[in-house]
């Protein structure tokens, strides 16, 4: 009799436990769908990405997808319009699936090896050479752009001399004969410019760290008149994808002429490069029709 009391004492314990679990499962809202339940977060529309996307690339509608994401889950600069980004250049690589953001189509200006390494195509280098506000299209050349290198050889830096050949002497010990040549004309203009290289893919670009400051507090850029920010000689190293024999040429433009970037299309990707001639003071007055500077002499009246 007694063993029996224990049993039905330990049964109802028992259920008495069972109930309670359930009474704390149902007040937190696990005992279905009811009131009580938690509001799931709302979601966002958002743009993605198809296909792979190459740096540089223009974006098309077709590239592009939308999603309703878990609003928890988006990126603050998630792009919710495809319209919004269509024929813009992407400023790194996008993969399949990936969510549109708005820093995929600007560069802070500070590039890393990954990434260079992962959009320089096989059989190509990777080079750098700095520019300024004129000589780099203000600085506003991105990872991407592609652009063209020019090279100049200005009149002052006297590179291409006419020179004409004098009587040979005959100098040193043993004697022996030496040619002789003198500068025959040193006013004349040798300015040469030329495209090198055409149609460079922008791997990176890296802008230089702002100036130390002295306990001074930093003045802003100095602005003109029109309230156009003024040169402030702002430097950007931009790092181009060159073929080896380019890589020579752009090297001999850094070391012994001035070098300059010229901004190309978006949509020059594959196009042919262009022939050029150059240009120097000849060719100006040849084949484009400047005219030179005509000495004019005044002849006084006759008398009356």
């Amino acid at each position: 009799m007694k063993r029996s009391n224990r049993l039905i004492i330990l049964i109802g314990i028992l259920l008495a436990v069972v109930a309670f679990v359930g009474v704390l499962i149902l007040g937190s809202g696990g005992g279905g769908t009811g009131g009580g339940g938690a509001t799931p977060p709302p979601t966002v529309k958002v743009v993605t990405s198809k296909v792979d996307i190459a740096l540089g690339t223009v974006v098309s509608a077709d590239m592009l997808s939308t999603k309703d994401e878990n609003s928890d889950l988006v990126p603050v600069n998630a792009v919710t319009e495809p319209k919004s980004i269509v024929g813009v250049p992407v400023r790194q690589t996008v993969y399949a699936g990936q969510v549109m953001q708005t820093s995929m189509f600007s560069a802070a200006g500070v590039s890393s090896s990954v990434e260079i390494l992962k959009n320089l195509e096989p059989g190509f280098r990777a080079m750098a050479v700095q520019v300024d506000q004129v000589t780099g299209v203000g600085t506003i050349i991105q990872p991407g752009d592609r652009v063209d290198v020019v090279i100049a050889f200005e009149d002052t830096d006297a590179k291409f001399p006419v020179v004409a050949e004098g009587p040979t002497t005959r100098e040193g010990v043993p004697l022996q004969d030496v040619r002789n040549f003198k500068v025959i004309d040193d006013t004349l203009n040798n300015t040469s410019i030329k495209v090198l290289v055409q149609n460079s893919k922008v791997l990176g670009t890296l802008l230089p760290p702002p100036p130390e400051q002295t306990g001074q507090q930093a003045s802003p850029a100095p602005e003109s008149s029109s309230g156009e920010v003024a040169l402030t000689g702002q430097q950007q190293i931009v790092i181009l994808q060159l073929t080896a024999q380019q890589v020579e040429l752009v090297r001999f433009a850094q070391l012994d002429g001035n070098l300059s970037l010229v901004l190309r299309a978006t949509g020059d990707k594959d196009a042919p490069p262009d022939v050029t001639t150059g240009i120097t003071l000849f060719e100006l007055v040849e084949k484009w029709g400047v005219l030179p500077g005509n000495l004019t002499i005044q002849v006084p009246p006759p008398p009356k």
